[in-house]
């Protein structure tokens, strides 16, 4: 199979941008610009790796045959850099709803750069934007087995991984001020204020869990809050599903999937955590196994009429 979108093709492109970004001044708009690009085709790069059909375009079909190597578009279509990057959120484990909305806002710099009068590139420090460039770059990079040294050069590679340190020893200390305050807020209520409170909030949380019917729960899971000890929600986006089949309950398809925490709420002191790097933070950001019921009509897809599509011809699109 030779396409313009195998993983060869798309990898080497992405260090090419990269290597351009390399040699431009970092105060300069030509850093961001070569970067976000590049950033672009590694994205592209993991969906590759997975297989070239993930970045046709499915509107045509013929897209979608070219990425299996069969027939020759004249401009055979892929799918937008937004497309890419909720694609790569279900790939790559820890890449969750936030690093799709940060990557989404570059590429939208670059849109801006490239489809209007504008000049985002021009005053853009690399305070606001490397570290994580660098962070969301090691996330793809390891999904198909490769580091830092393998896109960036060393010197830049062992400089990208100071900074991803710096700023993750940042946001740690960032979290654990944040429960510091919440916890001295909340004793500051006095005693009778706060036992109302962590009752109030224990009642909710196991209304909400359905924990005294037993029905399975579809938020999170349940852990002592960081700050007031309180049971709290944790939420988080589902990995994929487990190797367990699906099971059929009372009213529900019962599935076991993997869950990457990425928000803590507490009822009671109001300590609210939100992001997979914030609850890592605190040691809370482990996967975790999660009982999810599914309604059966979602879960079998039995939201059309297939006398609909009886005459619908697949070969001729």
């Amino acid at each position: 199979m030779t396409t313009d979108w195998n993983f060869d093709a798309v990898w080497n492109k992405a260090k090419l941008y990269v290597d351009r970004a390399g040699e431009a001044e970092r105060d300069g708009p030509l850093f961001p610009f070569w970067s976000i690009l590049g950033l672009e085709l590694l994205g592209r790069a993991v969906l590759a790796a997975v297989h070239p059909a993930l970045l046709a375009d499915p509107r045509e079909g013929a897209n979608v045959m070219f990425a299996f190597g069969y027939g020759s578009p004249e401009r055979p279509k892929s799918i937008p850099a937004a497309s890419v990057f909720r694609r790569c959120a279900l790939v790559v484990e820890e890449f969750t709803e936030a690093e799709v909305k940060g990557t989404t806002r570059l590429i939208e710099l670059r849109n801006e750069e490239l489809h209007s009068g504008g000049t985002p590139f021009e005053a853009l420090p690399t305070g606001v934007w490397l570290a994580d460039y660098y962070r969301v770059s090691q996330l793809l990079l390891q999904s198909f087995g490769k580091e830092l040294a393998d896109l960036f050069a060393d010197d830049e590679a062992a400089a990208a991984q100071t900074m991803i340190t710096a700023a993750a020893e940042e946001l740690e200390s960032e979290v654990k001020q944040l429960i510091a305050d919440t916890r001295k807020d909340f004793e500051a209520l006095g005693d009778a204020v706060r036992e109302t409170a962590k009752q109030q909030a224990e009642t909710q949380v196991a209304e909400r869990f359905a924990l005294s019917a037993g029905s399975p729960a579809n938020v999170g899971k349940l852990e002592p809050c960081p700050a007031c000890e309180t049971t709290a929600l944790i939420t988080g986006e589902v990995i994929r599903q487990t190797g367990s089949e699906p099971r059929v309950g009372v009213e529900a398809i019962l599935i076991d999937v993997i869950k990457l925490p990425t928000r803590l709420r507490c009822l009671a002191c109001g300590l609210d955590l939100e992001g997979h790097g914030r609850l890592h933070a605190v040691g809370l950001g482990g996967q975790y196994t999660h009982e999810l019921a599914e309604d059966p009509q979602s879960f079998y897809d039995i939201q059309f009429d297939p006398a609909d599509y009886a005459d619908y011809d697949y070969g001729n699109d």
